[in-house]
């Protein structure tokens, strides 16, 4: 994996960043003139949404990271996504929280299976830090 080095946004591609920002908001049909005969390609809609993301991430000095992955993960590939260790993330497997299939004696784990669990961790994070924040309200530790 290649990884790009962070480096501020200078206020004229800070301007352009918004610029760009707002053509994918207004319009779903975004299309780039491209190379010396000023080609016109429509861009597709999943390019403009995965655009839209890297935009709101960089215009609020995050760093992007891009990984091209296929649909079936390495155990190795799906515990990077998460974020945890391969041994961690074997423990959910064998415990049913994330589905998976062998393939002789590795074990796959779909995309699509990682992300709908990254997304109810992030959920139940979400709630729990809702309750904490209730029940300190609830006992005046807010004022």
């Amino acid at each position: 994996m290649q990884t790009l080095e962070h480096e501020p946004l200078l206020p004229d591609e800070r301007s352009a960043l918004e610029k760009i920002s707002r053509m994918l908001a207004d319009d779903p049909h975004v299309s780039l003139l491209i190379g010396d005969e000023k080609e016109v390609v429509e861009l597709p809609k999943a390019v403009c949404q995965m655009l839209k993301q890297i935009i709101r991430h960089m215009a609020n000095d995050r760093t992007v990271f891009l990984v091209p992955m296929g649909p079936i993960l390495t155990t190795q590939e799906a515990a990077d996504i998460l974020g945890v260790s391969r041994p961690y993330l074997i423990k959910l497997l064998e415990e049913g929280e994330i589905p998976f299939s062998t393939v002789g004696t590795h074990r796959r784990v779909h995309m699509r299976d990682v992300l709908a669990y990254q997304k109810q961790r992030e959920k139940e994070q979400e709630e729990a830090l809702n309750e904490l924040t209730r029940l300190s309200q609830e006992m005046g530790l807010y004022d």
